[in-house]
């Protein structure tokens, strides 16, 4: 009774062994499975992007061109939506939110600051990134990209002055706001740095209509820059004002005149009309931060991307070199330089 007492023991031992082995085996293969995960499988990106949505061929689109470039590039997951109306942010933010979205991209940039303050301490678990201006409160949980438009608008300036043959331009702006007012003060110290002399116009899209977005009027667009061609001799215009910047492009070639474009490269939007594009590389600056969010982790701090950092700049030019005075391709690259050096420090409206 003792030796089959000993054996049943002996086997009942055995088998407790051979399971705890098995536990542990089972236990470390799925740690190892757990640390395979990346932070790709972790992280689901919700752009909601500024008034108009997509097919805007400047602001708007250049977000969606990010997010594809990060898709490519870290394999991110991402959705999107676009808000009808300023007042429509924070539904748009929060059924991005419902959808699972953990990281927001704030595209709407001046009109998504106040909602991002408030979705921002209702949702302490997500992360938020106000694209193009400054937050209100850098949170744990919140983070900013800005692109010196000054430092861009710089060159646009003082390519108009180099380039205009009446010696006076415009800028075309969609509102009177910080954002679009920092594209001017740039534009006009370029414009000034080259010729004291020259005039410097500046029309608003909402000073004739206060109804309907000023991104999305190019009828209004056209019709402020007819005006500036026809009875004010302005020769070049530098419209910023997102998908009114259409119009604007229509008015040029029914004048025989220049423009330039914004945000994104506008030159073939009109061949030879479009003299060149002060590029706000939004793409690159948002494929920069979210592969810094996949190696380091999320950061609640304010991102600068100007002429330095290839955040902002002109556009190549490829139907419009061949027409623009060597001397003055040859200045805007001195100009550039000095830029970037710090030699020549550019006026802004943010700190």
């Amino acid at each position: 009774m003792k030796s089959n007492s000993r054996i049943i023991i002996i086997i009942i031992i055995a088998l407790v062994v051979i399971f705890l082995f098995f536990s542990f085996k089972h236990t470390i293969k799925s740690s190892k499975e757990i640390n395979k995960i990346s932070p790709q499988d972790t992280l689901f990106f919700g752009l909601a992007t500024g008034l108009g949505g997509l097919g805007d061929k400047a602001f708007n689109d250049m977000h969606f061109k990010g997010m594809m470039l990060a898709q490519k590039n870290y394999n991110i997951k991402f959705i999107y939506d676009s808000p009808l109306r300023i007042e429509d942010d924070i539904e748009v933010i929060e059924n991005l939110i419902d959808k699972g979205a953990n990281v927001i991209i704030a595209g709407g940039g001046y009109h998504m600051i106040a909602p991002v303050d408030t979705l921002s301490r209702k949702y302490p678990y997500i992360n938020f990134i106000v694209i193009d201006d400054i937050a209100l409160n850098y949170y744990d949980n919140v983070a900013s990209i800005q692109f010196k438009q000054n430092e861009g608008s710089f060159l646009v300036g003082a390519f108009c002055a180099l380039e205009s043959k009446s010696q006076k331009i415009a800028m075309i702006g969609a509102d009177d706001l910080n954002i679009i007012n920092d594209f001017y003060v740039g534009f006009e110290s370029g414009a000034k740095y080259i010729n004291p002399k020259v005039k410097v116009f500046k029309e608003y899209i909402t000073t004739y209509d206060k109804v309907n977005s000023a991104f999305a009027n190019p009828k209004i667009a056209r019709q402020i820059a007819n005006n500036l061609y026809k009875n004010h001799d302005i020769d070049i215009i530098f419209q910023v004002a997102a998908g009114s910047g259409l119009g604007v492009f229509n008015a040029a070639k029914e004048n025989g005149k220049y423009v330039i474009g914004v945000d994104s490269d506008q030159d073939y939007l009109a061949e030879g009309i479009v003299l060149t594009s002060m590029m706000k590389n939004i793409d690159i600056g948002l494929d920069l931060v979210i592969g810094e969010i996949i190696r380091k982790g999320f950061q609640n701090k304010a991102y600068k991307f100007g002429l330095n950092e290839n955040g902002v700049g002109l556009s190549k030019m490829i139907y419009t070199k061949d027409m623009i005075k060597p001397e003055t391709l040859d200045k805007l690259k001195e100009i550039n330089n000095m830029i970037s050096s710090g030699q020549i420090i550019v006026p802004s409206l943010f700190p």
